[in-house]
């Protein structure tokens, strides 16, 4: 039995449900108003777990799941043992380093004895670390980071977006680019040695993939013009 994670909600939720469907996977129930925690699919031998996204990169290194669908950004804030299989070509976003509007700094470094909320604590300290930017207070937050610079909690955050949108109803201003992250399909390395039916999958999915980058050409002519063409 091999058992696949995906997220229950949010962005990534109806792409991920689409995508298995066309890779000939359907998740029966699990839509968007559905509470189930767990789903089949017409393959008896797959069951479907659905997980918020953040915990999926611990569920697939454990073993709970054997495959996973999960940004490459909480993969590497957990910094979870897991093999990634293929970039799923949706759900591309960005961590950025953002401040108010109004602040006066421009530049990561301007930072150094300020403080920095987020929910990514890991790449964040990744980040200023690699830019050898010290004395950073990082204040580990679990929702609603753009209000942190206005009420007195930070200087600046570190936050998720793919639009920019929010960044600008909040009035905050990108400062950098702290992670790039995109969509993977994630597999635990020892399932992965072990059960072939993975490899099916993964070949299953990137065969939608593949197929979504090519368009099928039919052209009408004269039969007599046949040979020239």
């Amino acid at each position: 039995m091999i058992r696949i994670a995906i997220p229950n909600k949010g962005r990534l939720h109806e792409p991920t449900l689409a995508l298995f469907k066309d890779a000939g996977l359907p998740v029966f129930g699990g839509g968007h108003e559905s509470r189930q925690l767990i789903s089949k699919t017409t393959d008896p031998e797959i069951t479907f777990i659905f997980a918020r996204a953040a915990d999926i990169p611990l569920y697939v290194e454990e073993g709970t799941a054997d495959i996973g669908v999960t940004g490459l950004d909480l993969v590497t804030e957990r910094n979870a043992d897991v093999e990634c299989l293929l970039d799923l070509k949706y759900g591309n976003s960005r961590l950025i380093l953002a401040v108010p509007e109004t602040s006066e700094i421009r530049r990561p470094e301007e930072l150094s004895g300020k403080r920095v909320a987020t929910e990514f604590p890991e790449i964040t300290k990744q980040f200023f670390e690699f830019n050898k930017i010290g004395n950073i207070e990082i204040i580990q937050v679990s929702g609603a980071c753009e209000m942190t610079p206005h009420i007195g909690v930070a200087e600046a955050i570190v936050d998720i977006t793919s639009s920019g949108t929010t960044m600008m109803i909040n009035k905050l201003r990108e400062i950098d680019v702290v992670f790039d992250s995109k969509v993977f399909l994630i597999a635990n390395k020892k399932s992965l040695a072990v059960q072939e039916k993975i490899r099916d999958v993964e070949t299953a999915v990137e065969s939608v993939l593949l197929a979504k980058a090519k368009r099928y050409i039919m052209m009408n002519l004269p039969a007599e013009a046949l040979h020239d063409v």
